[in-house]
């Protein structure tokens, strides 16, 4: 037989803001993200808010403006104030 898949769209939100669920984490603060600042890695506490896409994107209600480079994979290892080279 013949199948078909697709994704039905049951809710948009214009100017929304998110990341992927990987560059989430949480400690007794709350939830952060690592973002890099002057080569090194900064906390910055975020609100989540919805996750998308079967929970591979969570929406970022405050914390984040936009465009700030952040670590996008659940690495442990890695800690504010570390310092850390971009490339590519």
């Amino acid at each position: 037989g013949m199948f078909v898949s697709g994704a039905v769209i049951v809710a948009e939100k214009a100017d929304a803001l998110a990341v992927p669920a990987g560059a989430m984490r949480r400690d007794n603060a709350g939830d952060f993200v690592l973002a890099v600042e002057n080569g090194r890695l900064a906390r910055r506490s975020v609100e989540a808010g919805q996750a998308w896409n079967q929970g591979r994107l969570i929406e970022i209600r405050s914390g984040l403006t936009g465009g700030e480079l952040i670590v996008s994979a659940p690495l442990p290892e890695l800690q504010p104030g570390m310092a850390v080279e971009v490339e590519g």
